[in-house]
């Protein structure tokens, strides 16, 4: 996949999909879908046009989200950045300028809820109206409903953010994870019989209500289950920032400082106080128990 940079050479013949691609949700790849049908028909290039722009309470990063496309078979993508001069952009000179001179567009998709141009002047029907004149292809997307429900980016987030990560995971049509790298902790865990890899997530990235979570570990080209607690550990060790601690089954490897991804499968329970360390380890036995016996399919 081309990731087009700013003074890129002009493109020909391509078929472009509009959107913020912020979460690369089942309604996004709905979209997705159908720029490559439209792109196998016309024999057109794959064109995302995206925004640079990540905020916090991110759901995928800049890299994964590369990385996402590239596997989906797109064969470019451009981030916007969404700075004063394209906010102040109108929409005939987004249309005009941008898609038609720029990146030569034979068709257009987007989805029912699109805005561009200064103030948002521009909606799906003025960019039909645009494309009918300049006989250019244009397909409108309505947004997915799963079970009367319209899958959101917002959606998406309210449901980590409370936990409810089994329906985020149907929502995006794949498992929340985060990646990062393993930093060293103060081995609290292993003290215990329960050795854990810290991670250190990016920055703005948005991650689960406190808890302990069923989840599973990519390491290379290894899977691995395991389970996670993302919290600040009341009855070991009193944090005042949250951290994401994993318990990987059946796994011995020294990883400090290098990469991992963390999937979250499932909340099992709320992260607590217990009275002692011991109830804690009898807790988290029953934990691994409970994981191992539910989650052997992951």
């Amino acid at each position: 996949m081309e990731i087009l940079k700013d003074g890129f050479n002009l493109l020909h013949d391509t078929v472009i999909a509009l959107g913020k691609f912020d979460a690369l949700h089942l309604g996004h790849q709905k979209i997705i879908d159908t720029m490559k049908k439209i792109s196998a028909e016309k024999h057109l290039k794959t064109v995302i046009f995206t925004f640079d722009n990540i905020s916090d309470g991110f759901i995928v990063s800049k890299k994964e989200k590369e990385e996402f496309l590239e596997n989906y078979g797109i064969d470019c993508l451009y981030c916007q950045n969404f700075d004063d001069n394209f906010k102040n952009t109108s929409a005939e000179d987004f249309f005009n300028e941008i898609l038609v001179k720029k990146f030569n567009a034979k068709h257009i998709v987007s989805g029912d809820d699109w805005h561009f141009g200064k103030d948002k002047r521009g909606d799906v029907c003025m960019l039909e109206k645009m494309c009918n004149e300049k006989n250019i292809g244009f397909t409108v997307v309505e947004r997915l409903k799963i079970d009367g429900e319209t899958v959101s980016s917002s959606l998406i987030r309210s449901c980590i953010s409370d936990g409810n990560i089994k329906k985020a995971n149907a929502l995006l049509g794949r498992t929340f994870s985060i990646g990062g790298t393993v930093t060293e902790g103060k081995r609290l865990g292993g003290k215990i019989g329960f050795p854990t890899v810290n991670f250190a997530a990016e920055k703005g990235r948005i991650l689960p209500q406190n808890g302990v979570y069923a989840s599973y570990v990519i390491y290379g080209e290894e899977k691995y289950l395991a389970m996670t607690n993302v919290g600040d550990n009341p009855t070991v060790d009193k944090n005042i920032e949250v951290r994401t601690e994993t318990h990987i089954f059946d796994f011995d490897k020294n990883v400090y400082g290098e990469k991992m991804k963390i999937c979250f499968l499932d909340k099992i329970r709320d992260e607590i106080r217990f009275p002692s360390v011991d109830a804690l380890v009898c807790q988290l036995k029953r934990d691994k128990t409970y994981i191992k016996n539910n989650f052997k399919n992951f």
